[in-house]
């Protein structure tokens, strides 16, 4: 009997590590779908503070050919 008990521990011990490594895995890819979410948003958020540039700019340029004229 002792035999079949300590074989079933090993079994179990084995799955735990399984799930785990499974549990681990999961995590992992979880904080690297969270840190590819916060770059495209500092991405986006560069891309927009680009375009408000590219506007004022364009904003000053007018008044400079309105002035001109």
């Amino acid at each position: 009997m002792e035999g079949g008990l300590s074989w079933m521990r090993v079994e179990t011990e084995e799955e735990d590590k399984g799930r785990s490594e499974t549990e681990e895995e999961e995590e992992e890819e979880e904080e690297e779908e969270e840190e590819e979410e916060e770059e495209e948003e500092e991405e986006e958020e560069e891309e927009e503070e680009e375009e408000e540039e590219e506007e004022v700019v364009e904003e000053e340029e007018d008044r400079i050919w309105s002035n001109d004229e």
